[in-house]
């Protein structure tokens, strides 16, 4: 009895034992997470070959290590006994491995398409600044280093451009946003040299002048010229009546007042034609030479060379005149003021020798140099409320 009753117990707990042995089996806890690991794989393999690397290295890394932990427990897990064997959370770690290569992959596209937005807008600005230094400059005349300083940021701008085109935005946004600050720094120097075209104390000096003459005009019947740099424009004068005006060239060195010889300034001041050369007696068409430099002339001339800013053996500099061979919508001459041959003859014409010719900067607005420097101002007003704001 005894016996019978040990031998059934023998049989249950061996029964007991292979029910306990194949359970794991039966419910697949022993089998390998063959497809979670070749789905991870694949979407690993497809993190390494996008923008991944670049773009999220760290999501990158997390999902390799995660990968790396799966693939050594399953390695563990494969040397233990069939029954022993427990491979669910491994189904899950693969799973999380995938999961992480996915997120990776999309962070890095976010990230690259966020990068090429501002990439772009940092290529428009750079963009945009160079043409506005482009337009300055075209006003400016002769000035090499500003125009060197652009160049500059035209190449800044094209090495940003490629490397935009070759897909490495952060590069592209920096070299443009030095492109930009270079062009911006050439139409901060250059409007700041055009400043003293809409100063009020030199507005109102020139309007003085301006007055003077027409008024002298106007007392005596005669003809007399004004010349305006910021505007262009030569005007005759009659009786104090404005008969014509027409546009006008002047120095490359158009910003600033004439101080001494070579510096390709026309001078500002109130001048009287000494003599009136016809064809061949003067290199450009027909020319009404000025009595510059004047008394005013010499007078500044000597109060700057005592100040240092004229060098040693340089002089003020001479035959400033009115001649023809201009009207070519640029400021080409060293100082003198040029009007095509069909408008010199007209003013040849008119004018005798001791006509008054005053030359100014300008009237302050509506000029080329007043309007730079007043277009300027307002678009740093608006940036500024917008900063503000």
């Amino acid at each position: 009895m005894l016996r019978r009753i040990l031998i059934s117990l023998a049989i249950v707990a061996l029964l007991g034992l292979i029910a306990a042995a194949a359970t794991p089996i039966v419910l697949g806890w022993t089998d390998p997470p063959v497809h979670g690991r070749t789905a991870a794989e694949k979407a690993l393999a497809e993190a390494r070959a996008s923008k991944a690397r670049d773009w999220a290295p760290e999501l990158l890394r997390r999902a390799e290590t995660t990968m790396r932990l799966n693939q050594s427990a399953e390695l563990m897990e494969s040397h233990r006994l069939l029954p022993l064997r427990d491979y669910r959370v491994l189904h899950v770690g693969f799973g999380r491995a995938e999961q992480e290569a996915r997120a990776a992959i999309a962070e890095a596209d976010r990230r690259a398409a966020d990068s090429e937005k501002i990439a772009s807008k940092q290529l428009e600005q750079a963009a945009a600044a160079i043409a506005s230094a482009q337009d300055v400059l075209e006003a400016a005349g002769r000035q090499t280093d500003l125009r060197s300083r652009l160049a500059r940021a035209r190449l800044l701008y094209d090495e940003a451009r490629h490397r935009y085109d070759d897909g490495d935005y952060p590069f592209a946004r920096d070299r443009a946003a030095l492109a930009e600050a270079a062009a911006s720094g050439v139409i901060e120097r250059t409007t700041a040299m055009m400043e003293r075209y809409v100063d009020a104390d030199e507005v109102a000096r020139w309007h003085r002048w301006i007055d003077e003459t027409i008024k002298w005009s106007k007392r005596t019947g005669e003809p007399a010229i004004v010349v305006s740099k910021d505007d262009h424009h030569v005007t005759l004068y009659e009786s104090g009546r404005e008969v014509r005006t027409w546009p006008a060239d002047i120095g490359t060195n158009n910003m600033t007042d004439k101080s001494r010889s070579g510096d390709s300034a026309t001078p500002e001041g109130r001048y009287k034609v000494t003599s009136k050369r016809n064809v061949g007696q003067t290199a450009y068409y027909k020319a009404l030479m000025l009595d510059y430099p004047n008394q005013e002339d010499r007078k500044r001339f000597d109060e700057l060379r005592r100040k240092g800013q004229i060098p040693k053996g340089v002089g003020p500099g001479s035959l400033i005149e009115i001649h023809g061979e201009g009207g070519r919508a640029q400021d080409w001459t060293r100082g003198c003021v040029a009007v095509s041959n069909d408008h010199m003859d007209q003013l040849f014409a008119r004018v005798r020798v001791g006509t008054p010719v005053t030359i100014v900067g300008g009237r302050g607005v509506g000029g080329v140099f007043s309007k730079i420097v007043r277009d300027h101002a307002n678009r740093e007003d608006v940036s500024d409320d917008t900063a503000f704001d």
